[in-house]
C-alpha cells in the first residue's frame, strides 16, 4: 500500500491539518539519508520513520497502522512512537541506542535522527546551533556503527547555520529591545459608540435577529474606515510620498470597535520618522474626517430602492453617528510581554484539562488539545505539526509611555488627530504663525524615508492642550490636536455635541 495515504490518514486522526515548510524539511531530511544508505530493507524503514513523524499515541493510529502494514510495522511504530515526544536530550540518546536494533528499526531511527539535523541546518539561530552541536556530539562517539558513519558522514557535508544578529527580532531580544525600540502608536477609536448602541436596543430591541443586523451593519462601517486608512499609507500614488512597509505595520488588538497599532521604525533617524508621518498624518485626519453612521430602523428596508414599498412602515428609526477619536504618538520605552507569557505558560497548560494532572506527559504529547487551550488563553496562534509544536506568538507591550499612551486617549476629540508631545517635537515644524487667533504650522515631510533633502511642505491648524491629572501618569504631557483646514469647512452637525468652536 503506498504511503501518502495512511500518512494522511495519521496526520487527520492526530488533528493536524496542514503540512508547513518545517515539515516538509523534516520529510526531505529523511529522504536524503534513506537515499545515501545501502540496506536491503529501505522500503520498510522509510515507511516506519515517515509514519513515526505523523502517529501519536491515540490507539486509532496503531489501528490503522496494522490494518495497511500488518502487526510487524504496527508493533514497531508502537515500539519508537514513545520516542517522539520525548524531551530532546533523551529522544537523541535514545534513538541512537535503536541504531543497534534489527533493521528496519535502526535504519528509520537514523533516518529521524537526520531529518532533525537537516531540518536545523535550514534555521538561523542559536537554539539549531546547539541542536546540531547535540546531534554531532551523540552520533560521533560511535565509531563501529555503520549508520553513525553514514550520519556523521552526511552531517560534514552540511554548513552549520550561522547566527546573524543583524537579522535577530531586535524588538524580542532582551539585550538589544531597549536600544531599538521606537515605534509610531495609533489608537483609532469609535466616539460616543455606547449611545449608538444603546440607542439600536431601543430601536430594535433584544428579541429577534435585527439588533445583530444592526451590530453587523454598523460594525462593517467602522471596516470601511479601517480599510481607508491602511490604504491610504500603503498604496503608491505618484501624488504622495513614497509608501509605507506594510510588513512593519502590526495591528496589536483590536478591543471591540477601538484599534491599537504600531509602526516600526528601524532607527533613531529623523528621516524615517518624518516620512512615515508624512503618510500616517494624512490618512488619520482623512478616517477622523468620518463617522460611522447608520440610519438604524425597527424593521429592515429593501436593500434595493422599490417604488412599490418605499411607503413600507420600518417601525421606530433613528439615526445613529459616531465619530472617529485618533491619537498617535511615539513609543521608545516598552516591553514586549508575549514571549515570556508564552515560554511561562506552554508547561503549564495540560493542567488545566489533563483529567489526571499529569502535566509533564501533556507537555511531551503536545497535541491538539494543548494547542486550543494555548488559543483560549491568547498565548499566540498555536498549532500541532510533525512531531513539533508550533507557536506564532501576537506581539505585546507594556511600559510607562504605553500607559501614557492610552490616558491621553481621553482628550482625544472627534474629528481631530490628536498627536503626544514626544511625537510632535521629533517632526520638522518649517514655521508657525497665528491667523485670526489660530495657530497653523508648517510641517516638512520627506518624500521618502532615505532621502533627507527632497521635502515637501503642508499646513495644518492645531490646537495645544496640556493634559493633566492623568492617573498614575504623575504629570502634566503636551498635546497637539491636528485639524485639516478644509475639514473644518464641512463640519456637520454629526460632531455638534463636542464644542469645536475652538478650532473655527
Amino acid at each position: 500500500m503506498p504511503i501518502l495515504p495512511i500518512m494522511i490518514d495519521c496526520l487527520k486522526r492526530s488533528g493536524i491539518s496542514t503540512l508547513s515548510v518545517d515539515d516538509l524539511r523534516l520529510v526531505a531530511g529523511i529522504d536524503k539519508f534513506i537515499e545515501k544508505c545501502a540496506d536491503v530493507s529501505l522500503s520498510e524503514a522509510h515507511t516506519l520513520a515517515l509514519l513515526l513523524l505523523t502517529v501519536n499515541s491515540q490507539a486509532d493510529n496503531f489501528q490503522a497502522i496494522k490494518a495497511a502494514y500488518g502487526d510487524r510495522m504496527s508493533n514497531n511504530v508502537r515500539m519508537m512512537s514513545g520516542l517522539i515526544n520525548a524531551e530532546w536530550s533523551i529522544r537523541y540518546n535514545e534513538l541512537r541506542n535503536r541504531l543497534n536494533d534489527p533493521d528496519p528499526v535502526s535504519t528509520a531511527a537514523a533516518a529521524l535522527l537526520y531529518s532533525d539535523f537537516f531540518y536545523y541546518s535550514y534555521r538561523n539561530d542559536n537554539n539549531s546551533e546547539n541542536r546540531i552541536q547535540s546531534l554531532r556530539s551523540i552520533l560521533s562517539c560511535d565509531k563501529n556503527n555503520n549508520h553513525c558513519q553514514c550520519l556523521v558522514q552526511l552531517m560534514n557535508s552540511v554548513a552549520l547555520p550561522t547566527v546573524d544578529v543583524d537579522k535577530e527580532n531586535s524588538f524580542n531580544d532582551s539585550n538589544n529591545s531597549r536600544k531599538s525600540m521606537r515605534m509610531i502608536s495609533l489608537s483609532m477609536d469609535l466616539g460616543g459608540s455606547t449611545e449608538a448602541k444603546s440607542a439600536m436596543v431601543r430601536i430594535a430591541g433584544v428579541e429577534g435577529d435585527r439588533l445583530q443586523e444592526l451590530y453587523a451593519t454598523y460594525y462593517l462601517r467602522f471596516l470601511e474606515i479601517e480599510d481607508r486608512f491602511y490604504s491610504s499609507i500603503f498604496q503608491k500614488d505618484s501624488q504622495k510620498h513614497e509608501p509605507l512597509d506594510f510588513s512593519r505595520l502590526f495591528l496589536i488588538k483590536g478591543i471591540g470597535d477601538e484599534l491599537w497599532m504600531v509602526y516600526h521604525l528601524e532607527s533613531k533617524d529623523s528621516t524615517e520618522l518624518k516620512h512615515a508621518m508624512s503618510r500616517i498624518l494624512p490618512a488619520a485626519l482623512d478616517a477622523a474626517s468620518r463617522s460611522v453612521c447608520l440610519f438604524a430602523t425597527e424593521k429592515p428596508d429593501n436593500p434595493r430602492f422599490d417604488p412599490l414599498t418605499e411607503d413600507k412602515d420600518l417601525g421606530r428609526c433613528e439615526l445613529v453617528c459616531s465619530p472617529i477619536k485618533i491619537h498617535i504618538d511615539l513609543i521608545e520605552d516598552a516591553y514586549e510581554i508575549s514571549q515570556p507569557r508564552g515560554e511561562f505558560f506552554l508547561s503549564k497548560i495540560a493542567k488545566y484539562y489533563n483529567c489526571d494532572g499529569n502535566s509533564e506527559r501533556g507537555f511531551q504529547t503536545l497535541d491538539k488539545r494543548h494547542a486550543e487551550v494555548s488559543n483560549r488563553l491568547t498565548l499566540g496562534v498555536s498549532e500541532s505539526g510533525l512531531r513539533q509544536y508550533r507557536t506564532y506568538r501576537r506581539t505585546d507591550y507594556i511600559g510607562h509611555e504605553i500607559d501614557r499612551f492610552f490616558r491621553i486617549g481621553k482628550f482625544a476629540k472627534p474629528g481631530l488627530v490628536t498627536i503626544g508631545d514626544s511625537l510632535f517635537k521629533e517632526m520638522d515644524i518649517a514655521s508657525t504663525e497665528i491667523i485670526d487667533g489660530k495657530t497653523q504650522i508648517r510641517l516638512g515631510f520627506p518624500f521618502s524615508r532615505r532621502n533627507r533633502n527632497s521635502f515637501a511642505y503642508e499646513k495644518f491648524s492645531v490646537y495645544k492642550e496640556t493634559a493633566t491629572g492623568m492617573k498614575g501618569v504623575g504629570y502634566a504631557y503636551d498635546l497637539h490636536h491636528f485639524v485639516d483646514p478644509f475639514f473644518l469647512l464641512t463640519l456637520d452637525n454629526m460632531h455638534q455635541q463636542d464644542d469645536l468652536s475652538k478650532y473655527l
